[in-house]
């Protein structure tokens, strides 16, 4: 809306109000709700527009609201209207009901249907969607099947549209989280929240500590009120989880609370109390490793009893030796191996097969890259091949799988589809196969190792391969290093360790710069940058975030495709961080566009994103690259896995994603679990590589760097590495050990379940009187 200045000051200060629709949506942020949209008159459409922010939610376009606030002049933008009161509202007119019907999310309508709609009833469309439809059959095109489509989505809506009226004004709750909120409650929504709206963090996936109690203490909750203090212990725990931690002490958990609630540390424990009475929390009392004193440990139910579980499962299964074939002794198992390797093999490998031959339960091979661990698996697979033993080769995720099955010339799958994990709701399908070899196993967490636990059966081998000196998993746990720490440190029969370090693809300088700069950066030595031109490592320096993610658009865009003869999507770009100029939201934006720019065959979508600026809205547009971030059973996808956006469908609200080997239908509400890949975390990448890697480490991404990341951005590059990084940067990251211990217990009740004996943990605690 543009205006003369002397209008601009007579505006400055003035009051605002007034119904009106949304014609344009320019910024949204779905944590905050806050937004900055282009408004018309509701009943005008065609009238001038106008700018206004403020906390509307997630608009549409077509959505109504009443609107009130004050005009403001932006430095950079001029006039535009503050809200501070954005109430929904139905619109009036034919016209602006023709919006919001097109623009709102009711499933069989969009634009053109809507058009239909209010062309046949006219003035009495809404009248006829809330009576329940039963004339829809008459507006042309439209049959029974879209029509009960229609009728569905709209009484959701509908509910949706009253309990916004309800929380929009009391909590600023978008249109998104009431949605959630509604699927999960139905007509009970309005009284779940306002008792207790901290059940919905616990309830309602998308619903955080922070959102819950905003809307708690915008309904009147007391700050020391019970469910309050025991929501926020809920929560450290779970927040403890995400961090990799399957419990928390006690005295930690305390001070956290005190400090996250404001109020006094003697408050915490009565509410842990009633926390263990109400089985919502599980304690124990647990001697760490060194030390002399137990302190007490707080968990949430379900990661005890799936600790505990697998402990006890693979307690039993490594008291009883395996009932198969394999059971040579260590003169025949080294006549095997000695016949069947190929080229110069080091005693830990021959070591390695032998112990399964013999028949170990549980085999593990640990060792960085290039120190033979394929080598050692294609051995043991001509063995067990020779001896007809039932084998079968898995990896953790799908990029891995297929570069086993490549590696080995044999069929490879990941670990959930081989174990058909979530399929089904009965008894689980045990393993059928002797051996049940598992590639990237560093990237095993509790949770998926309760799985494989669960289908071993008294005749399965485990044998795991992985590389203990990466970061740990994604997921809670440290299962990899808990299992070496059980054979050697606790001395646990049934579990054979084998390291391999021995590095064969680098010798004297010669070779992989990639494999030797891997074994620097372990050690604490900074990577070799002097290398010669036909090197498979390069460090390129930038000084300014900015300068770093041009280059890397332009390497993945345009020279490393040509130079590796790969498309664009085998070149993988990895930062630290989310954030920042050069973190992975940035470099995806970037990438973004050059890679799959706006075209007019191309259907795209905005969603609200997080952060500030340009980078808070997202762009979701058919040809895009995407991860999955969470495992989803029913669709068979799971947390890790790439595929690319074949079709984005607005009139059903759906998108359709092609994986590997199958394509998969997300509805517009599930689309939280799909971000983009072009680039990602070092986390995020574990147990994937890629023919070419351009890694952007700066100073600027200082929290982050840290020796144990960057070992694991190199290890995933197999033909090229590109470091775009600062030399102060780099010096950092190979100084830095930031890599804290987790909190597990699953080494001492391991030990307990194998030899009987009582582990360092007392055993569960049902109530206390806890003194801190």
């Amino acid at each position: 809306m543009k205006q003369s200045a002397s209008a601009s000051a007579s505006l400055e200060g003035s009051p605002f109000k007034g119904t009106y629709s949304v014609r344009r949506v320019t910024y949204t942020n779905p944590e905050t709700g806050y937004a900055v949209v282009h408004l018309v008159p509701a009943d005008r459409p065609s009238a001038t527009g106008l700018v206004a922010v403020g906390h509307f939610g997630e608009p549409r376009t077509g959505d109504c609201y009443r609107v009130e606030g004050v005009w403001r002049r932006d430095p950079k933008h001029g006039m535009q209207v503050r809200v501070s009161s954005v109430l929904p509202e139905m619109p009036q007119s034919l016209t602006a009901i023709e919006r919001y019907l097109g623009g709102a999310s009711i499933k069989g309508l969009g634009p053109h249907y809507a058009q239909a709609l209010v062309a046949h009833f006219g003035e009495e469309t809404f009248a006829e969607l809330q009576s329940g439809g039963q004339h829809l059959e008459e507006v042309s095109g439209i049959g029974p099947v879209r029509a009960q489509m229609i009728r569905d989505s709209w009484a959701e809506h509908e509910g949706i549209h009253r309990l916004m009226v309800d929380l929009q004004g009391i909590a600023g709750l978008s249109p998104n989280q009431a949605q959630r909120i509604y699927r999960s409650y139905g007509r009970d929504s309005w009284q779940v929240v306002s008792q207790n709206p901290y059940l919905l963090a616990e309830q309602v996936r998308g619903f955080g500590f922070k959102t819950c109690d905003r809307i708690a203490r915008a309904l009147g909750i007391a700050e020391n009120s019970p469910q309050r203090l025991q929501a926020a212990i809920v929560h450290l725990l779970n927040r403890a989880l995400a961090e990799g931690h399957l419990w928390s002490p006690m005295t930690t958990l305390v001070g956290e609370a005190s400090s996250l609630l404001a109020v006094t540390p003697e408050s915490i424990p009565p509410q842990v109390d009633a926390l263990l009475s109400q089985g919502r929390v599980t304690g124990e009392h647990i001697t760490e490793a060194g030390a002399s004193v137990s302190v007490m440990a707080l968990y949430l139910p379900q990661v005890a009893r799936t600790e505990t579980r697998v402990a006890e499962r693979l307690g039993y299964l490594l008291r009883h030796p395996p009932r198969t074939a394999l059971h040579l002794s260590r003169s025949q198992a080294d006549r095997m191996v000695a016949g069947l390797s190929l080229g110069d093999l080091t005693a830990e490998q021959r070591r390695a097969v032998r112990g399964v031959l013999s028949g170990k339960r549980l085999s593990i091979l640990t060792g960085g890259p290039g120190t033979g661990k394929t080598t050692t698996v294609r051995l043991l697979i001509a063995c067990l091949e020779a001896l007809q033993v039932s084998y079968a080769l898995c990896a953790t995720t799908g990029r891995a799988s297929k570069q086993l099955a490549v590696l080995t010339g044999r069929n490879a799958a990941t670990v959930h589809r081989h174990l058909r994990i979530g399929v089904g709701r009965h008894d689980v399908e045990t393993v059928r196969e002797s051996v049940l070899i598992i590639d990237e196993s560093s990237m095993i967490d509790i949770w998926l190792l309760d799985q494989i636990v669960a289908r071993l059966t008294d005749v399965t081998h485990l044998f795991l391969v992985g590389d203990v000196d990466q970061l740990p998993s994604v997921g809670p746990g440290t299962v990899l290093q808990d299992l070496i720490a059980a054979a050697e440190d606790a001395h646990l029969p049934g579990i054979l360790v084998t390291r391999l370090t021995r590095v064969f693809r680098q010798e004297a300088g010669k070779g992989s710069m990639i494999v030797a700069n891997c074994h620097r950066v372990r050690v604490g030595d900074r990577p070799l940058r002097d290398v010669p031109r036909n090197s498979d490592y390069f460090e390129m320096f930038r000084d300014t975030p900015r300068e770093a993610r041009e280059l890397a658009v332009d390497l993945v865009s345009r020279r490393l495709p040509k130079f590796l003869a790969v498309p664009p999507s085998e070149v993988q770009v990895l930062a630290p961080m989310h954030g920042g100029e050069a973190g992975v939201r940035a470099l995806n934006l970037a990438l973004q566009q050059a890679l799959n720019p706006p075209a007019p065959h191309k259907v795209e979508l905005g969603l609200a994103g997080v952060g500030a600026g340009s980078l808070a809205l997202r762009i979701l547009r058919e040809g895009d690259k995407v991860r999955q971030t969470k495992n989803d059973y029913q669709k068979r996808v799971f947390n890790g896995d790439l595929g690319i956006i074949t079709r984005i469908d607005p009139e059903n609200k759906l998108i359709t994603v092609r994986f590997d080997d199958h394509s998969v239908l997300y509805e517009f509400g599930e689309l939280d679990q799909l971000v983009h890949a072009w680039a990602m975390t070092v986390h995020s990448a574990q147990g994937s590589q890629w023919p070419g890697l351009v890694i952007v480490m700066l100073t600027s991404h200082y929290v982050m760097l840290e020796r144990h990341i960057l070992y694991t951005a190199l290890s995933r590059a197999q033909r090229l590495a590109v470091l775009i990084t600062q030399d102060k940067a780099v010096r950092i990251a190979v100084s830095q050990d930031r890599s804290g211990r987790r909190r597990t217990s699953l080494v001492s009740k391991l030990q307990a379940a194998v030899t009987g004996l009582p582990s360092r943990g007392s055993g569960p605690i049902v109530r206390r009187g806890l003194d801190i």
